[in-house]
């Protein structure tokens, strides 16, 4: 191999790298915007998931406060049906006026 031939490959080597290394910085380049984009979008979804668990939260609370309403309406209706039954056996003991 003459000299001429060494140089030319160092060259054809030389550019070979060049073009890799260009190709590398350009795919670690996409790679720092792709990790960028997922610490944002894993951020996002973070607050989201804290908004969710804060609405849960009220919802369960709100549920609890309905369940014992209803609890203190039933118990409110059947003291009432037992006063208007008790109400309406007097009436029924007492007559019509007649003993």
């Amino acid at each position: 191999m003459t000299l001429e031939e060494i140089v030319q490959q160092l060259k054809d080597a030389q550019t070979v790298t060049g073009a890799q290394t260009l190709h590398h910085e350009a795919r670690l380049k996409e790679h720092h915007q792709w990790l960028e984009d997922n610490e944002l979008a894993y951020a996002k979804h973070r607050e989201m998931m804290a908004d969710l668990d804060i609405k849960i939260t009220q919802i369960a609370a709100a549920q609890l406060l309905s369940e014992e309403a209803t609890r203190e309406l039933k118990a409110a209706q059947t003291a009432t049906e037992a006063a208007l039954k008790a109400f309406i056996d007097s009436l029924r003991k007492a007559g019509n006026g007649h003993n």
